[in-house]
């Protein structure tokens, strides 16, 4: 028990060193600090709880955007056919990161494009191919490396599948997060060569509009889009051989639709040509005069038993445009197929077309060109 001792013969020394004797000391507060120091020695303190906080996930840009993304395409599906601005660009602050869809006329494609190139903005002139990084998820994402033409990997996704545009908004939200390292509130919206605003985040899907769900079913050979999808990139790689033909002078090819010289197509063009011209035989069916006049052919005119329209070409990748005007006219003129399709090889004016040299146009054929 602690009291008050008295201790009468503890010696000290003064200032000068001197011994002396002290007189009684209280020992209660050196005896109660001695108690204090042994029990915290004996009883260690009690560790104070940390409470450490867990942040939530960072919700990826799918997550975030897939069904904002997902009602714009439904918007711009929901433009008229005629529209030129049924299309979607999804951007970045550098201009050379995107991907962007072109819903076709007659809903049953959409053509779904990806930047394939970069260039210098000290030197544009100087372009690059993405690194494997990139291209290693542009592949995983269905495009083939091979397939790039005018600057964009590119390939051709089915509608009206009820999922199909909720895909394309997926896949081009996985682009732009994992290819193009596109972070939240970063993404740009451009409708119809037109900025448009920003995705909201975590927005509902919206139902199909009553237009799109009464689309009549895709046809069963694909229409239009299909046999285009399913020749464009092996008859533009032929049509590149008018840019190798000798200068000024006068080349045709023919693109038969099944292999006779009845339901023809032909274009023409100089070597190092700046234009070509698509030509048709003169009819007199009003369905395809009808076909002829919608595609902007002059039907008051015609030469040598032809039909004609010219084309400009600003570059080689025009032949691309070009070719797919040739086989549109042979669907819609000639209700070609896939599979029967038919080119002649280079022959000049003085030259007969020979039947017996029609070749069998490849299907899915990579594109050849590089930009």
């Amino acid at each position: 028990m602690l009291g008050i001792f008295s201790c009468e013969n503890i010696r000290g020394t003064n200032d000068l060193g001197e011994l002396r004797v002290m007189g009684p000391i209280l020992l209660v507060p050196f005896i109660a600090a001695v108690a204090l120091l042994m029990g915290t020695a004996e009883t260690p303190p009690q560790q104070k709880e940390v409470k450490t906080e867990v942040s939530a996930p960072v919700k990826g840009l799918v997550e975030t955007y897939r069904c904002s993304l997902y009602n714009r395409l439904l918007d711009v599906d929901d433009l008229p056919d005629s529209n030129e601005s049924r299309f979607l660009i999804l951007d970045l602050k550098e201009p050379q990161k995107y991907a962007q869809v072109w819903l076709s006329d007659d809903h049953y494609f959409a053509d779904y494009e990806i930047s394939s190139l970069y260039y210098e903005y000290k030197n544009p002139s100087h372009r690059h191919y993405w690194p494997d990084s990139v291209s290693d998820v542009i592949q995983r994402e269905g495009f083939s490396l091979r397939s790039g033409v005018h600057g964009n990997f590119q390939r051709s996704v089915q509608l009206p599948k009820a999922d199909a545009l909720v895909q394309i908004s997926e896949s081009m939200l996985r682009v732009m997060e994992q290819g193009f390292e596109a972070k939240n509130g970063e993404l740009k919206v451009n409708i119809g060569g037109h900025p448009a605003p920003p995705l909201l985040a975590d927005q509902p899907c919206r139902a199909l509009s009553k237009k799109q769900q009464a689309r009549a079913p895709m046809p069963a050979d694909g229409g239009v889009q299909g046999f285009e999808a399913a020749y464009n990139a092996s008859l533009s790689n032929r049509l590149h051989i008018l840019a190798g033909a000798p200068a000024k002078t006068l080349f045709h090819t023919v693109l038969s639709a099944d292999g006779s010289v009845d339901k023809i197509v032909r274009l023409s063009g100089h070597g190092a040509p700046t234009d070509v011209m698509i030509e048709v035989p003169v009819q007199t069916d009003p369905a395809r005069l009808a076909v002829l006049k919608d595609m902007g052919f002059d039907l008051n005119k015609s030469k040598g038993g032809y039909y004609s329209k010219f084309f400009h070409l600003k570059n080689n990748t025009m032949f691309w445009t070009a070719g797919d005007r040739m086989l549109e006219l042979s669907y819609r003129l000639y209700g070609a197929k896939i599979g029967e399709a038919r080119l002649s090889p280079l022959f000049r004016d003085d030259q007969a077309l020979d039947v017996s040299a029609f070749e069998r146009l490849a299907v899915d054929q990579p594109s050849d060109y590089e930009p």
